[in-house]
């Protein structure tokens, strides 16, 4: 089995806390920080990427709830590996499909490299209609 290992240039770093420093000072014309929910599900590495992705959205002026409904931003995290975690969360997705219909700029993302499996791509129901 190949290991590969992803390193992250300083100047990529350095781009990605400008992008958040940006979106943070458009957040912060709000009048209200927008919220995100972040789920995680799978392996304890998803619960470490989750942390991280928290900790980006807490630079970009993001607020958090335990309410996926009220959340402007969805973050779903999951992995492939584990078969009943890939599951939940596609049910979830499914679920939280239809809370845009109360929350028509909500975005719902699918974190993990289960994004690149085929089925799944077929399996993801569209957006529903506003």
């Amino acid at each position: 089995m190949e290991r590969n290992t992803t390193t992250i240039s300083r100047e990529d770093m350095a781009r990605q806390m400008d992008h958040c420093h940006a979106v943070a000072q458009i957040n912060a014309q709000r009048p209200q920080p927008p919220l995100a929910f972040v789920d995680t599900y799978g392996c304890q590495q998803n619960e470490a990427d989750s942390e991280r992705i928290r900790g980006y959205l807490t630079e970009m002026g993001y607020g958090f709830t335990p309410d996926a409904a009220a959340a402007d931003v969805l973050v779903l995290h999951t992995c492939p590996a584990r078969e009943h975690a890939e599951q939940r969360a596609l049910r979830h997705v499914c679920a939280h499909n239809t809370t845009t219909r109360q929350n028509p700029n909500q975005i719902i993302l699918l974190r993990s490299c289960i994004m690149q499996a085929p089925p799944v791509q077929d399996t993801i129901p569209p957006p529903l209609p506003h």
